[in-house]
């Protein structure tokens, strides 16, 4: 292939990945994970039609006037892939990427400007970095993040139901109805293969007996658990509440105490944050590094628990709970998670979970018994996700199947 060959490829790669920019993809876009707001797309636009139109005007430039100019489309094209980023889907994103890869290295081949031609060889293992990384899912506990966003797009709709729970459709069957309440953590953030939930690990531990409903819901506390259970089709026979510390946010929440916002990449000054939060490489770079982003929130949650009228509408809302599953003829069970990034630290934030389902004869099963001795980082899934790892699940699992074996020794026991 001859020179001019290689110049129309370029053109056409340029005008190819400017369209490319142009897709925006809902579903990454608002995903059930945490979004930040969507940045204006105006300036994209203006950028794309001008992308566009040097692409197509590379192929009929004499070489003089097109070698800058596709140094010139190969800088719109960084600036594009930037601009619709988070617009476009992450598998768009790294094509966009390999096109610019393929684009920059005939730049080379036909020769760039004197000064240039270092700067566009650093730039392609960039490129490439940037490319594989939009294809690198991780969590993260609220959700924000670009490999957090990616990692809610390909795997929390793989198993879902018609009544929104991240759960298999379930028919009678002759099983009791065992459902799992709770927020996150039950749902599964961070756990990609929902078999190693502790509810599915309890379902196949318990399957001849129990018939296993995930009812986890993102960011439910224990006012919106119950609204969940009062209007589910169904009604269980077991209920196993989960409990996790910042429940106790909703019931402040009730009276007027407002949660302060989260604080991403606060600690970068505003325009490096905003090249980081649209760079899958940097951002996946800046999240590996433990950040302060929910310090606010942490602090909120302390003076949440050294409120007597907050913790005192929290225990209503869980004795609620407990009264409304046993008034259907159900057993309870309870699960009482810690802050698992300092699960010592957390005696004074469970108590008062613990001590309603005490009082109320509820047997519970207190996490921080089966993860003492653990380093954090066994116990979570990553660095800025607290959300169980899958160690945990197991640890939870294994407990709950003991609990049932005692209820299940008592007469009276639930039998379908």
């Amino acid at each position: 292939m001859g020179a001019a060959g290689r110049a129309r490829i370029v053109g056409a790669g340029l005008a190819a990945q400017a369209l490319l920019a142009l897709e925006r993809d809902a579903a990454f876009l608002g995903g059930p994970g945490g979004s930040l707001p969507a940045p204006p797309r105006a300036p994209l636009v203006a950028l794309v039609a001008i992308q566009i139109l040097l692409g197509l005007a590379i192929s009929f430039l004499d070489e003089r006037r097109a070698r800058p100019a596709r140094v010139a489309g190969l800088a719109l094209g960084v600036g594009t892939l930037f601009l619709s980023c988070p617009f476009t889907a992450p598998r768009l994103h790294a094509l966009q990427a390999l096109l610019l890869i393929v684009v920059g290295v005939l730049v080379l081949v036909l020769g760039a400007p004197r000064g240039t031609a270092r700067l566009v060889a650093v730039l392609l293992p960039c490129l490439l970095a940037e490319g594989a990384f939009a294809l690198v899912p991780r969590s993260h506990a609220v959700g924000y993040s670009l490999a957090a966003r990616l990692w809610f797009s390909t795997y929390w709709t793989r198993v879902s139901n018609e009544l929104g729970y991240r759960d298999v459709e379930h028919v009678a069957d002759g099983r009791a109805r065992l459902f799992v309440v709770g927020d996150s953590f039950v749902a599964g953030v961070g756990i990609a293969d929902v078999a190693e939930r502790f509810s599915d690990r309890l379902q196949a531990l318990t399957a001849a007996r129990y018939q296993v409903h995930n009812l986890g819901w993102n960011g439910a506390d224990s006012a919106v658990e119950l609204e969940r259970l009062q209007h589910h089709p169904l009604r269980p026979d077991v209920v196993v509440l989960s409990y996790f510390v910042n429940d106790i946010t909703g019931a402040a929440a009730a009276l007027g105490h407002r949660p302060p916002r989260f604080q991403p990449y606060h600690n970068l000054p505003g325009p490096l944050g905003e090249v980081v939060r649209r760079s899958f490489a940097l951002d996946f770079a800046y999240w590996l590094v433990p950040q302060d982003d929910l310090a606010a929130q942490g602090a909120f949650l302390a003076r949440c628990f050294d409120e007597p009228e907050v913790v005192a509408r929290q225990q209503a809302q869980l004795e609620e709970l407990v009264a409304w599953s046993r008034a259907q003829g159900a057993r309870v069970l309870a699960v009482v998670f810690p802050d698992l990034s300092a699960p010592e630290q957390s005696g004074p934030w469970v108590a008062p979970a613990l001590d309603v389902f005490r009082r109320l004869a509820v047997p519970v099963v207190d996490v921080r018994e089966l993860v003492r001795g653990h380093a954090p980082a066994e116990l979570t899934v990553n660095r800025n996700d607290s959300h169980p790892s899958a160690w945990v699940h197991a640890r939870v699992a294994e407990r709950l199947v003991e609990e049932l074996a005692r209820l299940d020794a008592v007469p009276g026991a639930v039998a379908r």
